[in-house]
């Protein structure tokens, strides 16, 4: 299966740069309307914050992948069009996509959050249409890696060279789930590894950014690709798990709650 690398890196560039705009936003009005509704009600306050917390770690997250994808993209193009169509840009492009996966992903899973923290009325009606959403997206995304690597950009040693990295992240999965009780070290755990697969693949994208780096894409590309996409959604599927856990009791019982306070203050006056 061919492709126009060349166009497709400069779409996504502009796509990347677009989802990072919509994450420091989304961000940047978090943090200044969300400390108003985490002080309402005592008892709700650590579960909106938990919640909070795993929000704005991953917008901050979105925005750093976006960024270094959007910069990723708009060098694979401007090294295809230099080159005249001598080399593909498969390989380069491959990597820079790893962004995408994990940039969309993390968008949707602090739409997921969103409702929760913000305080609607209705949120609890609304959660289980971003779960399926999440849940779909995980999916086809796995699919879509699982057809990419065996028609369209085909490792040397073939797709089966994708099934470590799952099993791997398969495994990695059952950790946090079962050994990580801590919401605070799952956080750290969840956000700090994709902040430094992003990091190693922009320093492994540029340390082979040259005419042979170019062209096909090698087994460890297709390895690394993989083990970044596959554990990082594992880890935010355990993350979904237990924060939606734990914000379920406070998205059916803060709004009758803080009802009830309203209720009871004017007769303690």
């Amino acid at each position: 299966m061919e492709s126009d690398y060349l166009k497709l890196s400069e779409q996504y560039a502009s796509f990347l740069a677009a989802v990072g705009g919509v994450s420091i936003t989304v961000l940047a009005l978090v943090l200044s309307f969300g400390s108003a509704s985490v002080k309402e009600g005592s008892n709700s306050e650590s579960t909106k914050g938990i919640a909070r917390a795993f929000l704005v770690a991953a917008l901050v997250v979105a925005t750093v992948s976006c960024f270094v994808g959007a910069h990723m993209m708009a060098e694979t193009a401007a090294f295809v069009s230099f080159h005249k169509g001598e080399v593909s840009g498969e390989r380069l492009f491959l990597l820079a996509s790893t962004n995408i996966f994990i940039a969309i992903i993390l968008v949707l899973f602090a739409i997921m959050l969103l409702p929760t923290t913000s305080g609607m009325d209705d949120a609890a009606s609304i959660t289980p249409i971003s779960i399926s959403v999440f849940g779909c997206v995980i999916v086809g995304a796995v699919l879509w890696m699982m057809l990419a690597a065996k028609y369209r950009m085909p490792a040397p040693s073939g797709w089966l060279v994708i099934l470590p990295p799952m099993l791997l992240s398969v495994l990695w999965g059952f950790f946090l789930c079962i050994f990580v009780r801590s919401r605070k070290w799952l956080l750290s755990l969840l956000f700090i590894p994709m902040v430094v697969f992003t990091v190693s693949l922009l320093l492994y994208f540029a340390w082979t950014f040259n005419k042979e780096g170019g062209g096909k894409v090698h087994d460890l590309d297709i390895l690394l690709f993989s083990l970044t996409v596959t554990s990082s959604y594992t880890s935010l599927v355990v993350a979904a798990k237990k924060t939606m856990s734990v914000t379920k009791p406070l998205t059916l019982n803060a709004v009758n709650k803080v009802a009830t306070e309203q209720v009871i203050q004017p007769d303690r006056e």
